[in-house]
């Protein structure tokens, strides 16, 4: 068996989505969890600091003085910097195996947790796993985090000419239909060699370094978890005059998200709907097709 796995995430979420993401992660048989809040006010949930399973660090002006470099204003170079403190601190534990993935990402094994990783990591230092959307149907618009069961497959060669049919309202923002992480996450061992954290999605590993794939376990992305967050995050990007690099099609759906922005509340929740709402019978019909997959998984409140 892999001797010990610890989840890392910077995170900015209400409570409620914290502290499920937290015991799911346990609950599947996680050693550790270090959790950043990048919003230090944030950190006062006592159900996690009171878990000695979970270590809870506050990213507070102290906290950047104590690591030697001044907080950065943009998101990715501080989750890249707490990636690197959380490598630290799981070799101080020895913990061998790390996860950093985000606030609003699931774990999910097909089979039991351990035998799964203990597969995937059969001489390799960094495997990556592959991304599953979240959509939702009408029952599960307003649910809580992380209770959505269906998700976008990435699609293959068999079902990629549906794609531009099936996906063709938002097909024209969208890479395959998907909004978010095309790419997945890598976990690795803490003793592989990173030659670069160059985003979150992957370090940049030695030319020595063994990396494999594997679906055995999934990344389940959950875009925000729930709509007020979604529409919270995109006020806010816009409020800071967030400017990012973008592939054409990205830049297509970012200035339409801004256009909804401007436009008022009840336009940026109808746009939500529009990208991640499907009826029963378009999820029934993308299930056939291979373009949705069910999980079901137990995502705990306390």
């Amino acid at each position: 068996m892999v001797e010990s796995i610890a989840v890392v995430a910077t995170v900015s979420q209400a409570p409620e989505a914290s502290i499920r993401f937290c015991l799911y992660h346990l609950d599947i048989g996680v050693d550790h969890i270090f959790l950043f809040f990048d919003k230090p006010r944030e950190n006062n949930i006592s159900i996690l600091h009171d878990n000695d399973r979970i270590t809870c660090i506050s990213c507070t002006k102290e906290y950047w003085l104590e690591r030697g470099v001044e907080r950065s204003n943009i998101l990715i170079e501080r989750n890249i910097h707490n990636f690197r403190r959380a490598v630290e601190l799981c070799k101080e534990r020895d913990i061998n195996i790390i996860a950093p993935i985000d606030g609003d990402e699931l774990l999910y094994p097909d089979q039991n947790f351990k035998a799964v990783l203990t597969e995937a990591f059969d001489g390799m230092d960094a495997v990556l796993l592959h991304p599953y959307e979240a959509v939702h149907d009408k029952k599960s618009i307003t649910a809580a985090p992380f209770e959505s069961k269906y998700f976008k497959v990435l699609p293959n060669r068999i079902n990629r000419c549906l794609v531009p049919l099936f996906y063709k309202r938002i097909f024209q923002f969208s890479d395959d239909g998907f909004f978010g992480h095309l790419v997945g996450k890598t976990l690795f061992r803490t003793n592989a060699e990173i030659v670069a954290y160059e985003n979150t999605h992957r370090p940049r590993f030695g030319e020595t370094a063994k990396v494999g794939k594997t679906n055995l376990l999934k990344l389940l992305h959950f875009d925000c978890a729930l709509e007020d967050d979604w529409v919270h995050k995109w006020k806010l990007r816009f409020d800071g005059g967030a400017i990012p690099t973008m592939r054409p099609k990205r830049e297509l759906q970012y200035n339409e998200i801004k256009r909804a922005v401007e436009s008022g509340e009840q336009s940026i929740r109808q746009l939500y709907r529009k990208y991640y709402l499907y009826g029963s019978i378009q999820i029934g019909l993308g299930r056939c097709l291979g373009l949705f997959q069910k999980f079901d998984k137990k995502v705990r409140e306390s």
